[in-house]
Parts: structure tokens; sequence; C-alpha cells
């Protein structure tokens, strides 16, 4: 199961932030981090290296030694909010004794890790939509991320203790409908990278019977 290991899958993404010298690397970083700033508040488009030069408050000709062009730059740092966020949320090979409690736990570090940095956390939410665009510079490596991370939790998922998972949850009406919203949304941006992948009809209307026939006050039916 080593292909669907979720710490292999942060190695690899690591790769190539490890090259050159320890003040390259320390550069490159200090970069990226401003340029997730950046990206953030101007989009891809609206987006300069110029602008990104003047933020780090380097030379423009620094930042093209570092990085060759704007798009390299942007997969850089979509690729270092991944690894950042993802290496936090694992303790440990996550697959050496996977139960719910654990994948749990881990879901919950990495929203804290992503709440604690709102920069990278809205340029990925900002790029993903945006990626829809078959001509998006981060079209191939958001579509390539999202095959990744479904085999991995795939594997995570098939190789977990079923004796570990508990009773399912109980959330109140605005819970449920903020999930419904939410799923609804993000489905549609899956669909936008990997066309046909799943059937979002059919996954929003199983989960929506789910959901709403858990909801206070809602009663139960098969009928379709």
């Amino acid at each position: 199961m080593a292909d669907n290991d979720l710490s292999s899958l942060a190695a690899a993404l690591l790769d190539g932030f490890e090259t050159g010298s320890s003040r390259g690397q320390r550069t490159k970083i200090q970069i990226i981090e401003k340029a997730a700033e950046v990206f953030a508040t101007s989009g891809f488009h609206g987006t300069s290296m110029r602008a990104v030069a003047r933020a780090c408050n380097i030379d423009h000709s620094t930042l093209l030694h570092h990085f060759k062009s704007k798009e390299s730059l942007l997969i850089s740092v979509l690729r270092w909010r991944d690894v950042t966020g993802g290496t936090e949320a694992l303790e440990g090979d996550v697959l050496d004794s996977v139960t719910t409690e654990r994948i749990a736990d881990g879901v919950a570090r990495l929203v804290v890790s992503n709440s604690e940095r709102p920069e990278l956390t809205r340029l990925f939410s900002i790029m993903t939509a945006e990626a829809g665009s078959e001509d998006h510079p981060a079209r191939e490596y958001l579509r390539a991320r999202q095959a990744q991370m479904v085999e991995a939790w795939s594997g995570v998922i098939e190789v977990s203790d079923e004796s570990s998972r508990g009773e399912s949850p109980d959330f109140n009406s605005h819970e449920l409908a903020a999930m419904f919203v939410a799923l609804w949304d993000g489905l549609q941006m899956y669909d936008a990278l990997s066309p046909g992948d799943v059937d979002v009809s059919s996954i929003l209307r199983r989960v929506s019977r789910y959901l709403f026939s858990t909801a206070p006050g809602t009663s139960t039916s098969n009928e379709d």
C-alpha cells in the first residue's frame, strides 16, 4: 500500500524544495510565502513577477533566477501549501494503525494548520475554481493532485479498522445545510478538473437523502 501512504505522498510533493544550497532554499521559501499572499490578493492573471519581486523586496532578476516564469512560481506555491499543511497533519506512518479516530484527528489538525495560513488556503480555493478552465496554468498540477489525493484517501479507507467506526454523528439542521452546500460546490469544482470521473448528480442525490433524513424533524422514506 506504499503508493497510497499519505506520508509518501507528502515526501513526493516535497521533492524539489530540498535542492540547492541552504541559503538558496531559504530564499525560495521566502519568495513562495510572499508570492502566495500576492496571488491570493490579485489572482494569477492580476499578478506580475515584478509585483512579486517588490513584495519580496528583491530584484526582478533575483526572482527570475529562482523561478523562470510566473507559471512555475504558482505551481511551487501550490505544492508548498500541500507540503506544509499535509506534513503537519501526519503523525508517523498513517497506515501503521489506521482507525477512524486517527483519521479524524489528522483531518482536524490539517484544518487548524490551514486556518493558520489563510493566504495559502484562500489561494488554493481560488486556483482550484479558476483551474476549471482548460488553459489555466495550474490545471494539470491540480488535476494530478486531485487524483493522488483520491487514491491516497481511498487507500486509507480500505485499510482502516472497521471495528473503530462509531455511531453516525448527530448534526443540527444548520450544520447539515452547510455541509450540503459545501459538498455541492466542491463536487462541481472536482468535476471541472476531472469531468466525468464521478457522477455528481448521483452522489448529491444519495447524500441529500442521507443528510436530510437525519435532520431534526425530517421523516425517513425509501421512496424515490
